[in-house]
C-alpha cells in the first residue's frame, strides 16, 4: 500500500541526484531511505503511553543520521557530476 505520494519529491530534488538526466536514485528509493525512517520516528514519538515513546536524544540522533545520509548522497553526486 502506498502511503506516501511520490510527487512529494520535487523534480528539482531528483535533478540534484542525477547525472545528465539519468537518475541515480528513484523517487521510491528516496522515500524508502529518507522519508520512511522519519515517519517511523514520528509514529514512535506519538505512542499512546509515554513509556513507549522514544527518548528525545535518540530522536534527534536518528534524525541527524537521516539528514547526514541525504547530504552525503547529494555530495557524492556532485563529485560524480564534476568528474564528467
Amino acid at each position: 500500500m502506498d502511503v506516501i505520494d511520490l510527487s512529494m519529491i520535487s523534480e528539482e530534488e531528483m535533478g540534484e541526484l542525477s547525472i545528465k538526466g539519468r537518475p541515480q536514485i528513484t523517487a521510491a528509493s528516496m522515500v524508502e531511505e529518507f522519508i520512511v525512517p522519519v515517519m517511523k520516528i514520528g509514529l514512535l514519538c506519538s505512542a499512546t503511553s509515554p513509556t513507549e515513546r522514544m527518548i528525545m536524544s535518540l530522536v534527534v540522533n536518528k534524525l541527524i543520521d537521516v539528514k547526514q545520509s541525504l547530504l552525503k548522497l547529494k555530495s557524492n553526486n556532485r563529485r560524480r557530476i564534476r568528474m564528467l
